[in-house]
């Protein structure tokens, strides 16, 4: 991914982040009575280290307390902000038209275009 890449697909995952984080909480809980904010002295202050901590982990598959150290996160708080990301980036993939396609067709037409 270009630098390019990476800055355009940062504002549609952040609006995506916190449309999904309105309505639930970190642990997938309905949210009652406080809303999200984000903690600017935490681990992931920034829209740019929540996309980066994300796709690190879908490019290189660290194991959770790896990647949680990279970070400066223990594992138990990596795993819940892994399983909030990962749904998240879906969205703005698909709208950029970036997303991993499931179908034999596609896959086909991509090998082509390779060739």
């Amino acid at each position: 991914m270009t630098v390019n890449e990476f800055t355009a697909l940062v504002p549609p995952f952040e609006s995506a982040f916190l449309d999904d984080m309105a309505d639930w909480t970190l642990h997938g809980r309905h949210r009652q009575a406080r809303r999200y904010t984000t903690d600017k002295n935490g681990p992931l202050p920034t829209p740019e280290d929540r996309l980066l901590f994300i796709l690190v982990y879908l490019k290189q598959h660290p194991t959770q307390l790896l990647h949680g150290r990279l970070f400066g996160l223990r594992q138990s708080q990596a795993t819940p902000w892994m399983h909030v990301f990962l749904p998240v980036l879906r969205n703005p993939l698909r709208t950029l038209r970036d997303a991993p396609s499931r179908s034999v067709e596609a896959w086909h037409a991509c090998l082509i275009l390779l060739c």
